[in-house]
């Protein structure tokens, strides 16, 4: 019996709450409630991020170096005169050894029969013919004459051939013709050189052009 009066009591009880928010509805149901609840964020809303500050500058003194400005002392080079330094060619160096027992390239030592038995080795140019090959442009600021103590030349079979040529148009009276050519660095222009050497020895007239295209683009 006491069962039914409990579970009449609060089925009423429950009645009474329904039928009081029936007839009263702007009642807020949080009056109803025994107990509220609130959302975490709202409870403990987030910290704003604050803006993140720029690491300060360093202080202090810096080096600061001015431009390199170069003063100019005497006078400027003369247009070309770099060129011709540049250019400039020197047959002997005083530095170098002077090599004991080197024989000449002569009249008595430019035959070919000579010039066989020299072949391999090393002739030094006259004084003569040196002064009479500078003033024909001979020589070539790449050859490296500036090297030794005085001009020397390595005598090879084809200077033993070209003596030969020139022996052969003396004696014949005739005109020989030669077409040199190589390789660059081959040894073409002292080849020539020697030739024009050889040609002096014997006393002959030697006419050399030399950079014969460049000279002939200039005349046209």
């Amino acid at each position: 019996m006491s069962q039914s009066i409990c579970s009449r009591c609060i089925s009423r009880s429950y009645l009474s709450i329904e039928t009081s928010t029936i007839s009263s509805p702007t009642v807020n149901a949080v009056q109803r409630a025994a107990f509220s609840t609130t959302l975490s964020l709202a409870a403990n809303p987030p910290k704003k991020k604050g803006a993140v500050a720029k690491p300060a500058s360093r202080q202090g003194t810096t080096l600061r170096l001015s431009k390199n400005k170069r003063e100019t002392t005497g006078r400027p080079p003369a247009p070309g005169e770099r060129k011709a330094l540049r250019k400039k060619i020197v047959l002997s160096n005083t530095n170098a050894l002077e090599v004991k027992g080197l024989q000449e390239l002569n009249g008595q030592n430019g035959t070919a029969a000579k010039l066989a038995e020299f072949e391999g080795q090393v002739l030094g140019l006259t004084d003569e013919n040196v002064e009479a090959l500078r003033a024909l442009d001979a020589f070539k600021h790449t050859q490296g004459w500036n090297l030794f103590r005085r001009p020397a030349t390595v005598i090879r079979k084809d200077t033993v051939a070209i003596a030969k040529a020139l022996e052969d148009a003396e004696s014949g009276k005739k005109v020989a013709k030669r077409v040199l050519f190589g390789e660059k660095g081959s040894g073409k222009s002292v080849l020539h050189l020697q030739a024009m050497a050889l040609a002096l020895n014997k006393g002959w007239v030697v006419i050399h052009i030399p950079n014969g295209m460049l000279k002939m683009r200039s005349a046209t």
